[in-house]
């Protein structure tokens, strides 16, 4: 009898069915493969699977670390002669259809007229979710924005802006002969074209600048919460 071929797992590649269990197609592949080499085999694939596990929980814990520490600098006020600054972190950021909904906002008060921004925003790349439906590897599809706004009210100018997506993908629990290994659901985060340089000035008093999100024409998702996470830092220089 001919061996049955192994096919490569190539990028785009879903071994779920929509339900969470394997796909025929990659279960055939996996069976034939342990048949062929053994229970070695086997053992160095869920291997893998496991170090990647702990690999993602390393990142979520360097990236929290990360999100703290640029908190705890971007607070203070002082920013050196003749700037200011200021920042912090957020959570909870959820989207409400087309309306853009700010989802940090941080107050910064110019010494005087003219002057540029450096802003920076450092999103959380995994967040703890959700999507208004999870069916397995949804898809959101955002814009983003950061304004400037006097705190009082007024003009709402948009200081740059770009598009995001956030993909969600279902706990994955493989094994064989009595051990499992799981990898649990996560949400990953990507935005496109955030802020750097210098970006001018529109107002010479009390400002507040906000980042804000929004659906994506054509998307039908939402990001619900616990919601979008990370930390923005905004510093003004004459």
């Amino acid at each position: 009898m001919a061996e049955q071929p192994v096919p490569f797992l190539r990028a785009g590649d879903k071994v779920l069915n929509t339900d969470g269990t394997v796909q025929e197609w990659f279960r055939n592949a996996w069976n034939t493969m342990v048949e062929r080499t053994g229970t070695e085999t086997q053992s160095t694939i869920l291997g893998i699977i496991n170090g990647q596990q702990e690999i993602a929980e390393q990142q979520a814990a360097d990236r929290a670390a990360a999100v703290a520490r640029d908190a705890a600098l971007a607070t203070s006020t002082s920013g050196g002669a003749g700037s200011v600054s200021n920042g912090t972190s957020y959570s909870g950021g959820v989207t409400s259809g087309t309306t853009w909904t700010a989802i940090s906002t941080v107050p910064v008060t110019p010494s005087g007229a003219g002057g540029d921004y450096t802003i920076s925003v450092l999103p959380d790349e995994v967040i703890n979710g959700h999507l208004s439906s999870e069916a397995a590897y949804a898809e959101f599809d955002g814009d983003w924005r950061v304004v400037e706004e006097l705190t009082g009210g007024g003009t709402v100018y948009t200081l740059d802006s770009g598009t995001f997506m956030v993909i969600y993908t279902p706990e994955v629990v493989i094994g064989d002969e009595g051990r499992t290994y799981t990898i649990p659901e996560s949400w990953a985060v990507a935005f496109t074209g955030l802020p750097s340089g210098l970006i001018a000035a529109n107002e010479a008093a009390a400002v507040n600048i906000r980042l804000e999100v929004r659906q994506s024409t054509g998307e039908t998702l939402e990001i619900t919460a616990p919601g979008l996470s990370g930390a923005m830092s905004v510093t003004w220089s004459a």
